[in-house]
């Protein structure tokens, strides 16, 4: 599904809070279904990098310590009330995703 998109893509594309991934209808969907048009910080990652659970991992601990150096938490981190798209990115793009 990636086809050397970025997690950043992802979340440029759609973003959403509550779930790896949505639909375009709001339904929940695994992050690498064709059907997914909105990612979550981690549901990106996933849909970037779908069979490589390793590049996955290192790209959640980039990102994750990018995040805790902003004294927040990953998991929690993309669904906080300020959090906003933008932010998103710019964090991804940060890392170099």
């Amino acid at each position: 599904m990636s086809l050397d998109r970025k997690p950043s893509d992802f979340i440029a594309q759609g973003w959403c809070r509550g779930y790896a991934a949505t639909d375009d209808e709001g339904h929940e969907v695994d992050p690498r279904d064709a059907k997914a048009t909105q990612w979550d910080i981690l549901g990106a990652i996933s849909a970037a990098y779908p069979d490589d659970p390793a590049q996955q991992e290192a790209v959640r601990r980039l990102v994750e310590a990018a995040v805790v150096n902003r004294g927040k938490m990953l998991l929690a981190f993309n669904d906080v009330h300020w959090m906003s798209k933008e932010l998103i990115i710019d964090i991804l793009r940060g890392v170099g995703q």
